[in-house]
């Protein structure tokens, strides 16, 4: 069977199937005054052994990820025939006449599931399906700081720009598979770009700030660091027509010894900082600090902090959150990472840059580790984030933040 989601030919286990199971669900519907509801949706979950991917269904029932189809091929997607189903919120639903897919990534009784036609937005939440963060980093190819020393800020406006088909590229991905990011954007970009910042908000999704010209914060001051954010705040703000909570340090440049920078997020407006890698090698890392979302208690308020993604190994937390990790080591390194959130019922957050989807971009002559750590790995980018967003559900971090202020949930 082909799954027509991501175009991959699986194997065929079992052509057995399970009664129907009934799973009762609950969400947050995000706005003024909208209560909590439940729906309880009947679905066929095949009992095809499917053990590499979610151990013994025979053992484990419908309290873990549900990933047969309706012939017992392995993936993600269950038929939900349309009499056994119905929904009640603030009005009556049900899905259509024909059989409708549903994504059913840890589907578990007390969760989430997401179905067509229903009122407000949809929040994950603890014991839910998992909707896991999926974040840009909208800068030019010249920016990264493995290139600051060989291409001045100076040159920048005399370069090749690309962004704008890089980012409308990933805009397409996320349209394709209806899913959500949180765009973190370069100010110097924002500025000479403004349709891209506009883009992306008709997009429905999230504009945050990367700072104004991606500079790391261990090279400025607290003088300097402040009016880059503030800065950049305001610019998106303005093209984006929204509010700007979310900022991560470029290069997740909030290193020990630079927690200052946090005091000033609080201070400018920012809810939430995702810039603690909890990893530790050369150039960045926060090695103590927490893999999963959580709040940070400063002196002049709390922040909360969305750690890019790591997989815990042997006591060790391995970088396994996207960018050069996701395109040069094997995919399986990002997918065990997020199935271990998945188990922990906290989202992972996954990251990329738009020119990392771009092979044709222009080469810069750089030392050949730089080169290959930047330039390896481009064409097969595409469609490893074409299975990323067929196999796992993501969504903006502002959803998440919402959800937990929401819920007074602390940490």
């Amino acid at each position: 069977m082909v799954d027509p989601f991501r175009g991959e030919r699986y194997v065929q286990r079992s052509q057995h199937r399970a009664p129907p199971a009934t799973i009762a669900t609950q969400t947050i519907v995000r706005g003024t005054g909208l209560p909590r509801w439940s729906v309880t949706i009947c679905c066929w979950v095949a009992s095809a052994d499917v053990e590499e991917d979610v151990g013994e269904h025979c053992l484990q029932g419908v309290e873990v990820r549900v990933d047969v189809g309706d012939d017992g091929d392995a993936h993600r997607y269950a038929w939900v025939p349309h009499a056994e189903c119905h929904a009640r919120s603030l009005r009556t639903a049900c899905l259509p006449e024909r059989p409708a897919v549903l994504r059913l990534s840890n589907m578990v009784r007390g969760g989430l599931v997401a179905f067509p036609d229903a009122p407000g937005t949809l929040v994950a939440t603890s014991g839910g399906v998992i909707a896991h963060h999926f974040t840009v980093d909208v800068e030019e190819y010249f920016q990264v700081a493995a290139f600051e020393s060989i291409v001045p800020r100076s040159d920048w406006g005399r370069l090749e720009s690309r962004v704008a088909d890089n980012v409308a590229r990933v805009l397409e991905l996320l349209a394709r598979f209806e899913a959500h990011a949180t765009f973190f954007v370069v100010g110097w970009v924002a500025e000479r770009h403004p349709d891209v910042v506009r883009a992306i908000e008709r997009g429905g999704h999230e504009v945050a700030s990367h700072g104004w010209d991606h500079a790391r914060v261990t090279e400025q001051t607290p003088v300097t660091f402040r009016d880059s954010v503030r800065r950049t705040k305001y610019l998106l703000e303005d093209l984006a027509s929204a509010p700007v909570l979310g900022y991560r340090a470029p290069n997740f440049s909030i290193v020990p010894g630079r927690e200052w920078a946090l005091d000033i997020l609080i201070e400018e407006g920012y809810r939430y900082d995702s810039s603690l890698f909890p990893i530790r090698r050369p150039g960045y890392g926060y090695p103590n600090g927490r893999p999963d979302l959580h709040w940070l208690e400063r002196t002049v308020g709390r922040i909360a902090e969305i750690p890019p993604t790591t997989l815990h190994w042997c006591g060790l937390h391995l970088p396994a959150g996207g960018g050069a990790y996701f395109r040069l080591l094997p995919y399986a390194l990002v997918q065990a990472a997020l199935r271990q959130c998945e188990r922990r019922s906290v989202p992972g957050t996954f990251y990329i840059h738009p020119w990392e989807l771009d092979p044709g971009q222009p080469r810069i002559d750089v030392p050949w580790l730089t080169r290959l750590r930047h330039y390896s790995g481009l064409s097969r980018a595409p469609g490893r984030l074409e299975r990323l967003l067929g196999e796992f559900r993501f969504t903006s971090v502002r959803d998440t933040v919402a959800a937990l202020s929401g819920a007074g949930v602390t940490g």
